[in-house]
């Protein structure tokens, strides 16, 4: 499979938001854009380098609360979780990829892996700036892959950055083989199990500002294709650290790697399996019963 890099034209494309943009409309927006852009194929438009930045941002204690509770992160800290941070982009990232500059179709993006690295540890009362945009772009067989950059910062420091990939999968033109999953590879040793019930996208969705509809119910799931509710990726990339930090401390600066593999569908019961080696926690989330995986990473002392 054959990848070609995208070359990124300049001057880049800069928007300045002065607040977080409603996801209502972002979402009213990205069904009107996707009429004219194609999935997982580009428009012979010129591509620019893109970012969108928002600056002097109070974290909202209710959401953060909200978060804690849904991932089940101490109520009493008073340190953002470290995935939190990446919820401050939800509605910026809505803003570029329905931007008339974004030269695919906003839906169908798939969230395949998120990178990010914790400079130090941020307080909840702490003002913060934020700024993302496109980083890299690629052409393939499967479709187009996108990588955006997110930063954060606080008295014009970097205190968090990260990468977010996503696919945008070219449509099959004949009958596509599917993958077939290997639920018997090597496993880590499981830790904990988690049930999950159906309610809990729509809980990560009041958390996260992620009103994604094929988080929220089943009928809303089944028109984009899905059977029921599927759980947000970052939702269980969250749950996990929360699980894995309650029994070993995370050091700073750390970085975290994951990458997305099949959908939770919800209710679901998952188990987290993880194990140290030196200064990295490898882990992974598999469906209880089956064994097919979800989410696998790691987390490293840097």
């Amino acid at each position: 499979m054959e990848t070609q890099r995208v070359e990124l034209a300049t001057p880049e494309i800069a928007l300045t938001l002065s607040n977080a943009p409603s996801m209502g409309n972002v979402f009213s927006k990205a069904l009107l854009v996707s009429l004219s852009k194609r999935q997982g194929a580009l428009t012979d438009q010129k591509i620019h380098g893109m970012r969108v930045s928002m600056d002097r941002i109070q974290p909202d204690p209710e959401r953060i609360k909200a978060f804690r509770r849904v991932c089940c992160e101490p109520m009493d800290q008073t340190v953002l979780p470290a995935i939190y941070l990446e919820t401050l982009f939800v509605g910026m990232l809505g803003k570029l990829i329905t931007s008339p500059f974004f030269p695919i179709s906003p839906m169908g993006l798939i969230h395949t892996h998120q990178n990010l690295v914790q400079h130090r540890p941020v307080d909840e009362k702490e003002i913060l700036d934020a700024q993302c945009g496109l980083k890299r772009m690629t052409t393939s067989d499967k479709g187009v892959t996108l990588e955006c950059f997110l930063e954060v910062r606080s008295d014009n420091g970097l205190v968090w950055e990260g990468v977010a990939t996503f696919l945008s999968r070219r449509r099959a033109t004949g009958s596509r083989r599917k993958k077939k999953q290997n639920p018997r590879q090597t496993r880590l040793p499981v830790k904990e199990i988690f049930d999950l019930a159906e309610e809990t996208g729509r809980a990560y969705a009041r958390a996260s500002n992620d009103y994604n509809p094929h988080h929220l119910y089943g009928f809303s799931a089944r028109l984009l294709g899905f059977r029921s509710p599927i759980a947000h990726g970052m939702f269980t990339l969250a749950r996990s650290l929360a699980a894995i930090q309650s029994k070993t401390a995370f050091e700073f600066p750390m970085g975290v790697e994951a990458g997305f593999k099949l959908p939770v569908y919800l209710p679901a019961r998952v188990a987290l399996g993880y194990e140290t080696f030196g200064n990295t926690v490898s882990f992974e989330l598999r469906d209880a019963n089956s064994g097919l995986p979800h989410v696998a990473g790691r987390i490293k002392r840097l």
